[in-house]
């Protein structure tokens, strides 16, 4: 399956999947960059350009696209496009109970770390890692 970076075209699908991943959670960022495997995943990121840092955003793959590697697939193309906007750090966070999104981001080099200010809120755990 093919990802690749949303058009402005690619949106309306992102919103009908966020919308069957995370009901009830609205937290689409029009101003986040975002990648589309057509049909079965999507994913944001964010450039904190003063902070040098890349910020995964929010990520989902569609129940019957699970289990095929999409979502590091996603961390490691969004991680590819901070290398290239010269960010020094991605960072990210999970809810206590995703273990799958931890175990993959763990597989893609992220640590866990306590950031000076929880940004995310308590009850998460939040991620790290170098680029």
């Amino acid at each position: 399956m093919r990802i690749r970076r949303a058009s402005d075209a690619d949106f309306g699908e992102i919103k009908r999947m966020d919308a069957a991943i995370f009901p009830g959670d609205s937290g689409l960022d029009i101003d986040a960059q975002y990648w589309v495997a057509p049909g079965a995943a999507f994913a944001a990121a964010k450039l904190l350009e003063e902070e040098g840092l890349l910020y995964l955003y929010r990520a989902g793959v569609l129940p019957k696209a699970r289990g095929r590697g999409l979502q590091k697939r996603m961390i490691r193309a969004r991680l590819r496009w901070g290398r290239a906007n010269e960010c020094a750090q991605a960072v990210t966070f999970t809810t206590n109970w995703n273990t799958v999104s931890m175990r993959n981001l763990i597989r893609c080099g992220f640590l866990p770390y306590t950031p000076s200010f929880k940004w995310a809120g308590e009850g998460v755990v939040y991620w790290a890692r170098d680029l």
